[in-house]
């Protein structure tokens, strides 16, 4: 009987710290080493509750994964004093007030996914002294502030997830090795960030994209969708070797689409863009934006010979052959005018000449 209630109670998750110790061996979802926890994975337990300061109890814990439950209040600030803990999924709950800034005493954890709760407040920059943290996702919260500079940067990130918050500001650029800013060049030096995955999605982030995220050469996935930025897509954008999703889809840009990108996307991801161009055939840019100019070339003989006349040109060719007309029959018609006064002024010199000679007759005549 005693040995069915525990198995029942194992299967339940309740009272396991209690009744028979968290170490029994009977106990779903706890695993021990040399007699402590390091393993609690209750997830889709429909716990509820909350999660107590006791946890600094379990000084071996490495794994904490209670996702998909629906435990209340807030992340207890005594997770930071674990010095074992690698993996934090609280991800699904209903968890409140902000994300723990003692993580940063945490030196060897690797991922924290605190997505779809209600947390507040902004991403600790105390997290930027995980120098393992290689995977933060804190999706669909209240979060506010900025995504701080040394956590965007930090090496060992390749996921960064902030989708559906209240994120605002610029796009804080990625540094380089050395530490500095990178300014907005046409080579950058490189940075220090090994991102793979960057989602900024749903935020209030303004400004145009930093010119150094084209300088993350593992960027795989980059979404800035539903925000409002503006300002022209830089095209080291396009330069990314490793790019295989890119979504900037309803924000303020403008100018025209670097063509890699218009060949390599289709139009969903530039969507919802009213002055961007050039990224299908219906947004076809009217004149290419100033990066794109090129000094045109001179039509070698067989292109000029070849080429066809456009309805300018005709026009031109018929005016002047009008005018070239006009002026031929002006010559003619004053030709005419000339000849035409010096035969009349001859007739008239006839008629005196006849006139004089018949008078001369008739005075001859008269006289005999």
């Amino acid at each position: 009987m005693k040995q069915r209630r525990r198995r029942a109670a194992a299967s339940s998750g309740e009272h396991w710290l209690t009744d028979f110790g968290a170490c029994s061996g009977g106990w779903a979802g706890i695993k021990c080493a040399q007699g402590q926890v390091i393993v609690l994975q209750l997830p889709w337990k429909n716990l509820g509750g909350r999660l107590t300061e006791m946890i600094e109890q379990f000084q071996a814990l490495r794994k904490l994964s209670l996702h998909n439950n629906v435990i209340g209040g807030p992340i207890p600030s005594a997770l930071g004093f674990l010095p074992n803990l690698r993996g934090v999924q609280l991800f699904n709950n209903r968890f409140v007030g902000s994300i723990p800034p003692s993580l940063r005493d945490c030196p060897l954890l690797q991922t924290l996914d605190v997505s779809n709760n209600s947390l507040a407040r902004s991403i600790p920059e105390s997290l930027a002294n995980c120098t393992k943290l290689y995977r933060l996702n804190v999706n669909f919260n209240s979060i506010s502030g900025s995504v701080p500079v040394g956590v965007i940067s930090s090496r060992p990130l390749i996921f960064l997830a902030v989708q559906h918050n209240n994120i605002s500001g610029s796009i804080p650029e990625v540094q380089t090795r050395t530490g500095k800013k990178a300014q907005f060049q046409p080579r950058l030096p490189p940075t220090s960030s090994n991102l793979s995955s960057l989602v900024l999605k749903g935020n209030r982030y303004i400004g145009p994209i930093p010119t150094t995220l084209g300088n993350i050469s593992a960027l795989t996935s980059l979404n800035l969708s539903l925000n409002s930025l503006s300002g022209e897509i830089p095209p080291l954008i396009g330069d990314l070797p490793n790019l295989i999703f890119l979504n900037v889809s309803y924000n303020n840009h403008s100018g025209s689409v670097p063509a890699p990108l218009s060949k390599k996307f289709n139009a969903s991801s530039f969507s919802g863009n009213i002055q961007l161009c050039g990224f299908s055939g219906s947004t076809q840019c009217s004149s290419p934006a100033p990066s794109e100019l090129v000094p045109p070339l001179l039509p070698s003989k067989a292109e000029h010979h070849g080429r066809k006349l456009s309805v300018k040109d005709i026009i031109l060719i018929v005016v002047s052959a009008l005018l070239i007309v006009l002026v031929i029959l002006c010559c003619i018609l004053l030709c005419c005018l000339i000849r035409k006064r010096s035969t009349g002024v001859a007739v008239e010199a006839g008629a005196a000449a006849a006139a004089a000679a018949a008078a001369a007759t008739a005075a001859a005549v008269a006289g005999f």
